[in-house]
């Protein structure tokens, strides 16, 4: 692609047709794997190449969830995500809480398979990448302003949750004690006023964890206690 100007590409991917906006970003990432980590970390400083304000704006996008009602709009979208994720993490740190909500979003997107393993795959090398303990003051701070009453999404989140606050080494701070247990809380109140309980096994607790495909285990009441076990037994000398 000796053709392709990452700045001309800036410009295509604000265009106003959705399939412009995809072709751009389909061209950017073909010419993208085709750069070393150092090309790519260059370009980022490089401020003619406009390339800052491309990953920006990428990001921008794909946490507004736009262009997301196209399954193939959708996929480039987290295919770019997960390569400036291997390639230039750093750029994506200030925007993981949102980027990880999105990406939790399309756990439960049930008209493409493929979109469902993408979001897994990418959540789970985001918490590698970056840590659990990282990732959780992110997500926690978008987690708790979220007011989706989409209940199979909102559940998805808390599973999430419980798996960052599981991995993390250190929650002893009583704020962020303090902030999780709200947040749950909230969750699980807002679930039940709009009368979505279902039936529950408590016992599920005990017989395995939540699985990524769902089940008779996978209910609000259960996630959320295992949320708040997990905080308990890290800081049991705090009080809820």
């Amino acid at each position: 692609m000796s053709d392709f100007s990452l700045q001309d590409n800036f410009y295509q991917l604000q265009s106003q047709g959705q399939l412009k906006r995809s072709k751009a970003l389909e061209d950017l990432l073909r010419y993208l794997v085709m750069l070393s980590k150092e090309e790519v970390s260059y370009e980022v400083q490089n401020p003619s190449s406009k390339f800052a304000d491309t990953v920006a704006l990428i990001q921008e996008r794909f946490c507004r969830r736009e262009d997301h009602s196209s399954m193939k709009a959708l996929e480039l979208q987290i295919d770019t995500i997960q390569f400036f994720l291997n390639s230039i993490p750093e750029s994506l740190i200030d925007e993981i809480g949102p980027i990880c909500m999105s990406l939790v979003n399309c756990c439960v997107t049930k008209r493409n398979p493929k979109i469902q393993e993408k979001g897994y795959e990418v959540l789970d090398e985001i918490k590698r990448i970056f840590t659990e303990g990282v990732v959780l003051p992110h997500f926690l701070n978008v987690y708790q302003n979220e007011r989706s009453i989409e209940f199979t999404y909102v559940l998805e989140a808390m599973s999430f949750m419980h798996q960052l606050v599981q991995a993390s080494d250190d929650l002893s701070e009583p704020a962020q004690f303090e902030y999780i247990s709200q947040t749950v809380g909230q969750h699980l109140e807002n679930y039940l006023k709009y009368n979505r309980k279902e039936k529950t096994e408590l016992d599920m607790m005990i017989r395995g964890t939540v699985s990524r495909t769902g089940g008779a285990q996978k209910h609000m009441e259960v996630v959320s206690l295992r949320v708040l076990q997990c905080l308990r037994e890290k800081n049991d000398h705090l009080c809820m």
